[in-house]
């Protein structure tokens, strides 16, 4: 079962087991900080918060994708792996960001903290 994840610090503390042998899939809502070229990943944030997370999302397991997931500030969804620090990305995209309304993030956030 994919676990929905809107905010990556939670990541650390809800599933302290994750690690390369004993991965969780991820699902995160989050917004792109910023993209480092030489070593493929995005450092995250969640979209309420201004600080940056130390949960980084790497890349090398996608092929392409849409140049706009890269850029900062953009909304993304990302499946993946945990590994106990880092999301290692499987599927990545782009979101409108004018379609999270607060309603929505307020269900996400709902649906996210579910058993």
């Amino acid at each position: 079962m994919t676990v929905l994840i809107l905010n990556p610090e939670e990541l650390k503390t809800r599933f302290p087991q994750s690690s390369e042998s004993d991965t969780l899939r991820v699902r995160l809502i989050v917004q792109t900080l910023r993209f480092d070229y030489e070593s493929n990943h995005i450092a995250i944030r969640s979209m309420s918060c201004v600080t940056p997370s130390s949960v980084k999302v790497w890349l090398h397991n996608i092929g392409k994708y849409d140049s706009q997931v890269v850029k900062k500030g953009t909304v993304i969804d990302v499946t993946g792996y945990f590994n106990g620090e880092d999301v290692d990305a499987i599927e990545i995209s782009a979101l409108n960001g004018s379609e999270l309304t607060q309603e929505n993030i307020s269900v996400l956030q709902t649906i996210s903290h579910l058993p």
